[in-house]
């Protein structure tokens, strides 16, 4: 660590934060410090633009060791006359989607990544548009460009993975499920699948941009509804990202309720997943056993919060309701949908159909990884 603090240009400690800036010489090496020497893990890579502030882009790798509350952010200001960082993909392979998308919604290049096509934005959007630059508002040229009428005229260049017996699946972007489009192509022989490249994005809603123009009352809202499933985590996120932003603490109480929550987020939707893993195995009791489990957590979910989806409890600087006065309500419920859960357990890890459709999938070997690399 102390060579990375003589080479930053600046050093600010905040908290369980420590941000150093470096000059763009000093990004990749510092990054591969962190990661190889240092046994950090990336944890998130972004981009800002703070050119109202002092006219630069800055890119933040955001680094921790697993176990130790305490992050390290190395800081790249970036001048806007030369829109390009170092790529740090070839280092840290986590790094690879973060880089992708700040080149789509900044027009920032990470020199020397290996994968020069669009991750986020797909073929008809606009070449040269990049919407979270502060300046951005799409102009009539770009609404012209976007998709070139009707026909989008170039294809995802997708990945090609070559050799005796090899066989390409496309599936979707349409699925027969809720779940949004994407399309997933599979390279396998027989059941053996060498590579998958999934392609997403295919309902972006730019949703970070509309963070811009809201209030942080109105945040919440926004944030409750970038993921159905994970309403509560999400919210909860961004409040606490505010709360710490505007140094506010919340009661020990409400962090409390918020973890409580958080917990009951968390187990309906696990109980929806092995129902789910049910339907894919087609043992069709499985599924509906693990259906009415869940549907009585949501419905203890509205009787705490109003909502199935445990939407509108947080508010930035604690909860706007006291759910442990329904504790009662959540012991009963739960102690009933554990009872519940354990017979469904041994219903499935009962049924030789169900069990032997799980054993040995979704291994990934050494081998395969290594060849994918």
């Amino acid at each position: 660590m102390e060579t990375i603090v003589k080479k930053a240009v600046r050093t600010t400690e905040h908290l369980n934060e420590s941000y150093l800036e470096v000059g763009h010489d000093d990004f990749k090496e510092s990054c591969r410090h962190l990661f190889d020497d240092l046994h950090a893990l990336l944890r998130v890579l972004f981009a800002v633009d703070e050119r109202e502030k002092d006219g630069m882009f800055r890119v933040y790798a955001v680094f921790s060791v697993p176990g130790v509350d305490r992050f390290t952010i190395i800081v790249l200001p970036v001048k806007p006359e030369e829109p390009r960082f170092p790529s740090i993909t070839t280092l840290v392979p986590a790094a690879h989607w973060y880089e992708r998308e700040i080149r789509d919604m900044f027009g920032l290049e990470p020199q020397g990544h290996p994968d020069q096509r669009r991750l986020v934005f797909h073929e008809a959007f606009p070449a040269h548009s990049h919407p979270l630059r502060k300046d951005w508002s799409i102009s009539a040229s770009e609404l012209s460009e976007w998709g070139e009428g009707e026909i989008i005229k170039v294809a995802h260049p997708f990945m090609e993975v070559s050799g005796e017996g090899i066989v390409e699946i496309p599936v979707g972007p349409v699925h027969a499920g809720i779940i949004e489009p994407g399309h997933f192509r599979f390279s396998a022989i027989g059941e053996t699948i060498f590579f998958l490249e999934p392609r997403l994005s295919y309902t972006h809603k730019g949703t970070e941009k509309q963070f811009e123009k809201l209030d942080f009352g109105e945040g919440v809202k926004l944030a409750e509804r970038v993921s159905g499933t994970s309403s509560f985590a999400h919210g909860a996120a961004y409040c606490m990202a505010v709360e710490r932003m505007m140094g506010i603490e919340i009661t020990e109480k409400a962090a409390a309720i918020r973890t409580l929550v958080l917990e009951l987020e968390r187990i309906y939707n696990h109980v929806g997943d092995i129902g789910f893993m049910c339907a894919g195995t087609g043992l069709g009791v499985g599924y509906m056993n693990g259906a009415v489990i869940k549907e009585r957590l949501m419905q203890l979910n509205e009787r705490l919060t109003g909502s199935r989806y445990l939407r509108g409890l947080n508010v930035v600087g604690g909860v706007s309701r006291d759910v442990l006065a329904q504790t009662d309500d959540i012991l009963r419920t739960i102690d009933q949908a554990t009872k519940d859960f354990k017979e469904l357990m041994e219903l499935l890890l009962g049924s030789v159909s169900h069990v032997e459709r799980l054993q040995n999938t979704g291994r990934l070997s050494r081998d395969i990884a290594g060849s994918s690399a």
